[in-house]
Formats: C-alpha cells, sequence, structure tokens
C-alpha cells in the first residue's frame, strides 16, 4: 500500500515540474512583450516630443514617409471620437449599385462593423422604396448581402437605414 502510494506521487511530481517550468515560461514571455510595448510606445511618444521642441508644432502622422497611408485618421474633438467609435462599431457600407433585368435598383451592401445590422429599409430620393427580395436580416459582421428593390427610375441618391444608422451613396 505505501509503496503505490509512493509511486503515484513519484509520478506527479514530473508532470508537475514540466508545468511549472512551462508556467514560467509563458509569463516570461509575456512580461518581455509588453516590455517591448511600452518601450516603443515611450520612444515614439519622445519622438513626437522632440518634433514637437524643434519644429513648434506636431507634425501630422499621415506625412511620415513609409508607415504614414496606413495610419487611421484620428478623431480631433468628442464629437468626431464619438462618430470614429459608432462607425467602428457599427457600419455598412455600400459595395455595388447596379439594376437587375427588369430594371429594378439592385444594391449591394456589407456589414463592416463589429455588432450585427437589423430592420434595414432604402430610401431613394427621400422616398421609401419596397424591398422585393429577403436580405440577409440580422446582417452579421462581415457578411454581405444584396437588396432588390422596385425602384425603376434614375436617382441622385440613396440611403440605406438600419436600426441605429444609416449610410447615404450620391451619383
Amino acid at each position: 500500500m505505501f509503496l503505490s502510494v509512493a509511486y503515484n506521487i513519484k509520478n506527479m511530481v514530473i508532470p508537475i515540474i514540466i508545468g511549472i517550468i512551462i508556467l514560467a515560461i509563458v509569463i516570461y514571455t509575456i512580461i518581455r512583450i509588453a516590455q517591448n510595448l511600452v518601450v516603443g510606445i515611450a520612444l515614439i511618444a519622445l519622438t513626437l516630443i522632440a518634433a514637437y521642441l524643434i519644429l513648434g508644432y506636431l507634425p501630422s502622422l499621415k506625412t511620415l514617409p513609409v508607415i504614414g497611408p496606413y495610419i487611421p485618421q484620428m478623431p480631433t474633438s468628442f464629437t468626431s471620437l464619438i462618430t470614429w467609435i459608432t462607425k467602428y462599431f457599427q457600419n455598412i457600407e455600400i459595395k455595388e449599385i447596379s439594376k437587375d433585368s427588369k430594371d429594378n435598383l439592385l444594391i449591394t451592401i456589407s456589414n463592416s462593423g463589429k455588432f450585427q445590422v437589423s430592420n434595414i429599409k432604402v430610401f431613394v430620393d427621400n422616398e421609401s422604396v419596397n424591398i422585393k427580395n429577403k436580405p440577409r436580416d440580422p446582417l452579421k459582421p462581415g457578411e454581405v448581402t444584396s437588396i432588390q428593390t422596385d425602384w425603376d427610375k434614375d436617382f441622385s441618391e440613396i440611403i440605406v437605414q438600419a436600426s441605429k444608422f444609416n449610410v447615404s451613396y450620391s451619383k
């Protein structure tokens, strides 16, 4: 009896030691990554402060030679910050406008936000139009759907409205 208990404990010690070593390696790696992020952010901040002291103003990050085009436009006021956050989480895009075989308006939209979109309505030239097909409802993030309307005339503006926001397209 005593030998079997000692044998079981001996067999458990090696996996516990290996588990502790792996945990230590993971924690060490996480600390190194966090340290590198903090150092990188500090160096960027120091560079911007030096540019401010030398030039007298903060340069636009969009004008940087290599990475400038990839930096998103940052909001400059509280209102634009709220709009930017809202568009990040709730956003639809009109991908394509075309006509079907009966000359009815076809609108292809995609959900580029992070939340699903529901209750889609379409307005053409400030008039509500009927949706002939059944577009995906709710439209999940990343999904694309086509809306077939009964509008067969020319148009100047299309507004696709969801439950809390809308997007417009003008010729």
